[in-house]
């Protein structure tokens, strides 16, 4: 193993140094004229210097003696792009940052870095000459690499559209393209949705505390009630597509009870929201219209169901973010069992007695 190459030694004793405790550094071209230079890094006696990027303005570095000058440049990471256009922004996929694992030469060996590992602390420098080598499973990319360069880390729910579309989209260079792009990113856009109206439900309530002028109070009460109802309809949009996500996309994932039963009560709100005309008449008791209630308990209600605006949407969406990171990558279903199951339903309706008709 090599490490890098100093391009200028400083040493002590030079006769540069009579009467001076530093002195500038500069880099020159080839016709004399000066090259600036930015301080990347200092590590003892060493300095890292680089040429600016684009915007930055660059200058002399101030050295010392015994200092070793490195002219690098420093790569932070790895861009994943669909486009072979250096500089193309537009079409990057994601970035991870990369950490050394070892030198040879002028190779550098890197790596990628993890879901939930800290990035390093400092770039991989390359000199003049270097080349950097990926080695054989240091590009380990999943869906959870994706989301946490994509959507963060923070606590709660976090937006997950682009995780899958990203996701779907690099996983289809070598497994070709899923047949379920637009049904999951479209599930996961109503997830998403649902999410900001529920921060803003959160911002109208504090306007709620201090509202004293009727006209303003009265808007920002049908506000929190028209975006409960859209919550409530997203909601179970979102539900019922991951419910038959395995049978419509023919993954192995079969859904999870609890979502199932968030279903079942989002699926009656639902109901009774978009068939105003036949339930909107019965105000008089709790109900999704019933305006008092739903401010003053924070509850969207029907029947025996009682459904949190707050703490019922923010479980439920975490509930469906974690089965739709399932989905993403669920391995298919074999085309024999998929003959099987169907030569089995067949048999079952073939057998199965005649159900009566009813004409109206």
């Amino acid at each position: 193993m090599q490490e890098l190459t100093p391009q200028v030694v400083l040493p002590a004793d030079h006769p540069m140094w009579k009467g001076q405790q530093s002195l500038w550094f500069e880099l020159k071209d080839n016709n004399q004229r000066p090259l600036p230079v930015i301080l990347e890094e200092r590590v003892g006696s060493k300095v890292f210097v680089r040429r600016p990027n684009a915007g930055e303005v660059g200058g002399r570095i101030e050295v010392r003696p015994r200092d070793e000058i490195y002219l690098v440049t420093p790569v932070a990471g790895l861009f994943l792009s669909e486009s072979s256009q250096i500089g193309n922004q537009a079409d990057t996929l994601f970035f991870r940052p990369i950490r050394q694992t070892g030198r040879d030469g002028h190779k550098v060996f890197v790596e990628m870095i993890g879901p939930g590992e800290p990035a390093p602390s400092k770039p991989v420098y390359l000199g003049p000459g270097d080349e950097i080598v990926f080695p054989p499973g240091s590009i380990a990319v999943s869906f959870d690499a994706i989301d946490a360069a994509l959507g963060g880390a923070e606590a709660g729910y976090r937006p997950v559209a682009d995780s899958v579309w990203t996701w779907l989209r690099y996983s289809s260079q070598s497994q070709g393209a899923h047949p379920g792009v637009v049904y999951l990113v479209t599930a996961a856009q109503k997830l998403d949705l649902s999410y900001e109206l529920l921060k803003s439900i959160g911002n109208l309530a504090l306007e709620l505390e201090s509202a004293e002028y009727g006209p303003h109070l009265r808007k920002t009460t049908f506000d929190v009630v028209a975006r409960s109802h859209t919550i409530a309809i997203l909601l179970h949009r979102a539900f019922k597509m991951l419910h038959d996500a395995g049978r419509r996309l023919r993954v192995r994932a079969p859904s999870p009870k609890p979502l199932r039963g968030t279903m079942r009560e989002l699926e009656d709100l639902r109901n009774a929201i978009e068939h105003a005309e036949e339930h909107s008449l019965s105000v008089g008791t709790a109900t999704p219209f019933d305006w008092h209630h739903i401010i003053r308990n924070g509850e969207l209600t029907l029947g025996g169901v009682s459904f949190d605006i707050i703490k019922d949407t923010e479980a439920a969406l975490l509930l469906a973010r974690d089965y739709l990171a399932r989905l993403v990558d669920a391995p298919s279903v074999p085309q024999n069992v998929l003959d099987s199951h169907k030569d089995a339903q067949q048999n079952h309706q073939a057998n199965a007695r005649p159900r009566p008709k009813f004409t109206v």
